[in-house]
């Protein structure tokens, strides 16, 4: 009898439905047909003269930076660059003042290869490398204004293009090559005044397909996670620079998207305007609205129809919700049916009471781990540069200033500017291998000044291992362990970095030839990160950061399992050996 019914129930059931929902259907789709041309050419007209719009204003910029790279042409003097550079920079500076929202840097590069600048203190403390190569666009098209494909500047710590001009004097002879580095965050800024706030949104591209500029808060693009500055996510970087030009559809990160992608401007640069389908369906609204009311309707009376035929079904299923109900994610209660049943609602109750006991246990799982990796981040965060490191190494410069010698005050800056840019730096967790050591060497250069030459750092790492993808900040605690506990008051310290691979794993070593520990003190080394004095604070290490070894191991053993993390081992008057193990990962 119970097999009769729920046939009849599900026949009626799916054959009223279905008629419902085809006849709506109908309707409905007839109704949005008559609306949907309208809506997109009214669109797409609108985004087209936002475009049209756009490249007026990118002929503008483009023309206001080729006077000032004329002006500044005009206002090179050779004798001056070569007798007096100063009064050069010093124009540049005023010009670059005047034009900060146009421009990031002005530089000049004079006969001879020297570099002037409108701000030579941030000039010399950053490098530049991409500097010098950029110079060299003027050669392709000598005698008129050039400009680059985007590139990275330290100097504005964003992307930006370079626009350059090669200044002659009368006779025709280059004297020098002048070049500006555009503010693009200002760019981005101005080109988002002219799309009216949210409802649109902006991508520019260089001819070549680099990004140029883009709107860095809008809630039509896909970002990636935790980058400063905001970067958009590259698929649809990718997908954007491949379509087509003129009106084009795209899937965005909440909508579908509506783009217009136009090159007409001077610098043959490709606009693509963006904007949301669901910002211009309000009237589709309304008339889906109008037979809503309909449907609310007509299936009100298919229910009641349908109630006393559910009956005997929709009641125990809601029993059983009211005990799933009893769930929150703490209490995990078993469920006792109210009368035993061999049919596919007992089925799922039991189904049920298996599916509870399986979340308690994930959860649990989940939970425990969650916790270990909260803690891990909150010491990571605590970890950074400390301030005792800051006050012994900024002491130190001081005293290498007393005692005049410039060039060790130069390369400690420097090498406290790497620190503090790779500690500070959230961009990403995970670093080459290549970037780990580079920091090494700037860190053993600054104990160098502060404990003199009593140790070497030897670094036994292949060329082709060099682009391996590591954990950031995992070296340098242990070279510091190395340091303070191993080589430090000796004369010939030997710190000793090497790498090796067998099968799917490679390892680093870090080993000393100092003191050695014993297994107290190893273990207190290990203990140092989680060291709390009585008062609730933790204990102050006067080295770069507060990351122990335990840290370390469990920074690895979360981010590659159970299997990777750190092997210790140390033997009295013959040093100590530090073994990373981990996976061998692809390259950058």
């Amino acid at each position: 009898m119970r097999a009769k019914r729920a046939g009849i129930f599900i026949k009626l059931f799916l054959s009223l439905t279905l008629a419902s929902v085809l006849i709506f259907s109908g309707l409905l789709y007839f109704s949005l047909n008559s609306f949907k041309e309208a809506f997109y050419s009214q669109k797409t007209d609108d985004m087209s003269l936002y475009t049209e719009r756009t490249g007026q204003f990118l002929d503008m910029y483009v023309q206001n930076v080729r006077n000032l790279l004329l002006e500044v042409s005009r206002q090179l003097d050779a004798e001056d660059m070569q007798k007096e550079p100063w009064k050069t920079e010093e124009m540049l500076a005023r010009l670059l003042e005047w034009n900060k929202e146009l421009i990031s840097q002005v530089y000049v590069r004079t006969a001879d290869g020297r570099v002037l600048t409108g701000n030579r203190l941030l000039y010399d403390t950053i490098e530049h490398p991409q500097l010098l190569e950029t110079f060299r666009i003027v050669d392709d098209n000598p005698g008129i204004i050039s400009w680059s494909q985007p590139y990275y500047s330290p100097m504005l710590v964003d992307e930006t293009v370079a626009f350059a001009l090669a200044v002659r004097d009368k006779s025709g002879r280059r004297i020098g090559i002048v070049l500006a580095e555009i503010n693009t965050p200002q760019l981005s800024g101005q080109l988002s005044k002219l799309f009216y706030g949210q409802e649109n949104s902006f991508v520019l591209f260089s001819e070549k397909g680099r990004l140029v500029a883009y709107e860095r808060s809008s809630a039509l693009l896909p970002y990636e996670q935790a980058t400063v500055p905001k970067r958009l996510d590259a698929s649809f970087v990718s997908r954007l620079w491949n379509a087509e030009n003129g009106v084009n559809r795209l899937k965005g990160p909440k909508e579908a998207l509506l783009t217009v992608k136009s090159n007409r401007n001077q610098l043959g640069w490709y606009l693509v305007t963006v904007t949301g389908e669901q910002r211009f369906m309000v009237s589709v609204r309304e008339v889906i609205g109008r037979y809503v009311g309909i449907s609310v309707l007509w299936f009100a009376l298919l229910i009641v129809f349908t109630y006393f035929i559910s009956r005997h079904f929709i009641r125990p299923l809601k029993l059983l919700a009211l005990q799933m109900d009893r769930f929150n994610g703490e209490l995990f209660p078993l469920i006792v049916s109210p009368e035993p049943r061999n049919d596919e609602i007992g089925d799922l109750t039991r189904s049920y009471q298996l599916l509870i006991e399986r979340i308690r246990g994930l959860l649990e799982t989940v939970r425990e781990k969650e916790e270990r990796k909260k803690e891990s981040e909150l010491r990571l965060l605590l970890s950074q540069i400390r301030p005792h490191f800051l006050y012994n190494t900024l002491a130190c410069i001081g005293s290498l200033a007393k005692q005049h010698r410039a060039a060790d005050v130069v390369e400690t800056i420097r090498s406290l500017i790497r620190l503090l840019t790779f500690s500070i730096d959230k961009k990403t967790e995970m670093v080459t291998l290549y970037e780990e050591l580079d920091l090494l060497k700037a860190y053993v250069q600054i104990m160098k000044i502060r404990y003199g030459d009593t140790f070497t750092l030897v670094i036994e790492v292949p060329e082709e291992d060099m682009g391996r993808i590591v954990p950031k900040m995992l070296l340098q605690p242990l070279l510091e362990n190395a340091l303070f506990h191993g080589v430090v008051h000796k004369e010939d310290g030997v710190i000793r970095i090497s790498v090796r691979q067998e099968g799917e794993t490679f390892e680093l070593r870090v080993q000393d030839n100092g003191q050695g520990m014993t297994a107290e003190q190893l273990a207190a080394v290990q203990g140092a990160q989680t060291a709390v004095h009585d008062d609730g604070t933790r204990p102050v290490r006067q080295g770069l950061n507060g990351i122990g070894l335990s840290n370390i191991q469990e920074r690895v053993k979360l981010l590659y399992g159970e299997e990777y993390g750190l092997a210790i081992e140390s033997e009295v008057g013959f040093g100590t050996c530090v073994r990373v193990k981990l996976p061998a990962r692809p390259f950058r």
